[in-house]
């Protein structure tokens, strides 16, 4: 058996391909910066020129892609939408207050017209509402300092007949609703004659002949006030069997809502 021979072919043919590319990349580089040289730098500017262009390239590439941290998570997406509902709300908020702002404007643009058809009063807002008492009274922030007296005549901001003082303090005063429950009445609808009955609210009830030429947006009067408007025709009926037709008035103000009131003195 004859020993074997060790083979060098694979090794130096490996070295050999080292080697021819070792010259290779020396005459390129050579090469270029003779060709610098020659140009006197206007390969290497032009060079920069077209680098920083790609660099720049690259940039802005990269600045469209997603963060780092790849695409939006599930928790990003919620934090965004809370964002967004928060927003919503607080711009939703902006709004009420606008309308509450302009809704107290009208009221009080209103209330200086009243103002100034009277012969003198005062302006004074409303700090308990109809709700909150069964007896058809409420309390308004005027009192015998700012010259309120007991009987005075309380008109809603538009100028109809509200109400009466029943009780003066230093600072507040409380009135008394003209259609308080159980209250009664005596009104004129077109010069007819009717005794009406208070359901609170500002709501009242009453019944006129059959035959009286009356409808619905007929103003009510009050002659023991001076025929002040008072409300409105909002319903009749009449039944077949019936000599008198039932009418349903009512005061056109929202009462719940309503903020400031004229007392007349």
């Amino acid at each position: 058996m004859q020993p074997r021979r060790p083979s060098f072919t694979r090794s130096a043919t490996r070295d050999t391909s080292v080697a021819r590319n070792f010259v290779f990349l020396a005459l390129i580089v050579a090469g270029i910066f003779l060709v610098d040289h020659v140009s006197q730098g206007v390969m290497r500017s032009s060079l920069k020129e077209f680098g920083g262009l790609a660099s720049a390239t690259v940039a802005s590439v990269v600045n469209t892609l997603p963060s780092a941290h790849g695409f939006a998570t599930r928790a990003s997406i919620i934090e965004e939408n809370k964002a967004l509902q928060d927003a919503l709300a607080r711009r939703a908020e902006e709004d009420a207050r606008f309308e509450a702002l302009r809704a107290e404007n009208e009221t009080l643009r209103a209330l200086a017209k009243v103002a100034a058809a009277e012969t003198g009063g005062v302006s004074a807002s409303v700090l308990s509402s109809f709700s909150t008492s069964p007896y058809g009274t409420f309390v308004i922030g005027a009192g015998a300092r700012h010259g309120v007296q007991l009987d005075a005549t309380v008109l809603t901001p538009s100028g109809f007949l509200l109400g009466k003082i029943i009780a003066v303090q230093d600072r507040t005063a409380t009135v008394e609703a003209l259609f308080a429950p159980g209250k009664e009445i005596e009104a004129v609808i077109n010069d007819v004659p009717l005794l009406l009955h208070g359901r609170g609210g500002g709501n009242a009830r009453g019944e006129a002949p059959r035959d009286a030429a009356l409808k619905k947006g007929d103003v009510v009067t009050i002659p023991s006030f001076a025929r002040r408007p008072a409300g409105l025709v909002v319903e009749l009926n009449v039944a077949s069997s019936s000599a008198v037709t039932t009418l349903f008035i009512r005061t056109p103000t929202n009462l719940d809502t309503l903020r400031f009131v004229y007392v007349v003195q």
